[in-house]
């Protein structure tokens, strides 16, 4: 693929990825969102904050990872800005590694977590994503394919392989959600 495409291309995908994962989310019934199929499968409710916040820390970074270049969004975590964390009761909990991501939390902590109801999950979630987003097309295939960062992991990336992970790991979610709606008895959104 050409360099000059991979940004494009890149924020195709996630938007592809955030468009079923919000359906996905949305199409889940109350009752069925916050139940856990056993006692290592985090609820869908889990899954889609967990995911939300991902996409938070990614958007959040983009100007540090730009070295200070402004581009749209936030520039903040909107977790924080928009009073999600107070609001939901999560302000003072154990939210787990990265950053309150939900990574690394014992199952029965991230069960014990106050998430609210689908609506108020689909309003993080499309904010999230929707700066992420903002943010990814603000930045040209240079900048995403050469600029060296230290990423969520402490590790040397570039904002493309960031970028990739965090597309990647929507899939992933998506998935597991998927599934987790198959077991309770829905039926899945993006089957064919």
């Amino acid at each position: 693929m050409p360099r000059r495409r991979w940004v494009e291309f890149s924020a195709s995908w996630l938007a592809w990825a955030q468009d079923n994962l919000l359906a996905a989310v949305r199409s889940t019934t109350p009752e069925h969102a916050h139940q856990r199929v056993g006692p290592h499968a985090p609820s869908i409710a889990f899954h889609a904050w967990h995911m939300a916040r991902w996409a938070d820390k990614h958007q959040a970074a983009l100007p540090a990872w730009l070295a200070g270049r402004a581009i749209p969004g936030p520039a903040a975590e909107i977790w924080v800005r928009d009073g999600f964390a107070v609001r939901w009761g999560m302000a003072d909990l154990d939210t787990g590694d990265h950053g309150g991501t939900g990574v690394g939390l014992d199952d029965d902590v991230s069960a014990a977590l106050p998430l609210p109801d689908v609506p108020e999950l689909l309003a993080y979630l499309e904010a999230a994503f929707g700066a992420f987003l903002e943010g990814i097309r603000a930045i040209d295939d240079d900048e995403a394919l050469d600029l060296e960062i230290v990423d969520h992991f402490d590790e040397a990336s570039t904002i493309g392989d960031a970028i990739a992970d965090a597309t990647s790991h929507t899939d992933r979610h998506l998935g597991m959600i998927e599934a987790l709606r198959g077991v309770l008895g829905e039926r899945g959104t993006v089957t064919v």
